[in-house]
């Protein structure tokens, strides 16, 4: 069975209190959280890796298909997920927010809905700002807009 450490809602190491570790579907998610919120070219091991935001931001129009395709992609690669299906983005333009939601199944056989909210216009940061997923666990914002947002996206 493989593990590893479990990480905050900030993306750090628990401190020696609270330290954890994880398996399973969490460790599948948390390692989805992970490649969700890499920059291309943020790891030095990999300049391929990661996704173009600070090219997503700068279009007026995104290309919501290259979008879909590359946040499923993500989550396909992820180790653990076996299948992905219905990827679809919405484009709110009121708030120069692009939301991307599909679904995904996991070695376990568990199927899940993760919810993407890209940047929107009051955030200065060009990487998701909020990562959901149908089980509830919310990464990335875990109060204010996100929140909000969370109750909305449930089947």
């Amino acid at each position: 069975m493989t593990m590893d450490a479990q990480l905050g809602a900030d993306g750090d190491l628990l401190d020696a209190t609270y330290r954890a570790l994880i398996s399973g579907d969490e460790l599948v998610r948390q390692r989805m959280v992970i490649r969700i919120q890499r920059h291309l070219g943020e790891w030095f091991l990999d300049l391929q890796a990661g996704i173009p935001y600070a090219d997503w931001v700068q279009q007026k129009d995104p290309d919501l298909g290259q979008i879909t395709a590359r946040i499923r992609t993500e989550v396909a690669n992820t180790p653990g997920v076996v299948s992905t299906s219905d990827f679809s983005a919405i484009h709110d333009v009121a708030q120069r927010l692009v939301r991307v939601e599909g679904n995904f199944t996991t070695v376990s056989g568990t199927t899940d809905t993760i919810t993407t909210l890209g940047a929107g216009a009051e955030r200065s940061n060009s990487s998701p700002w909020a990562i959901i997923f149908g089980s509830g666990s919310i990464h990335g914002s875990p109060g204010g807009i996100a929140a909000d947002f969370a109750g909305g996206f449930r089947g």
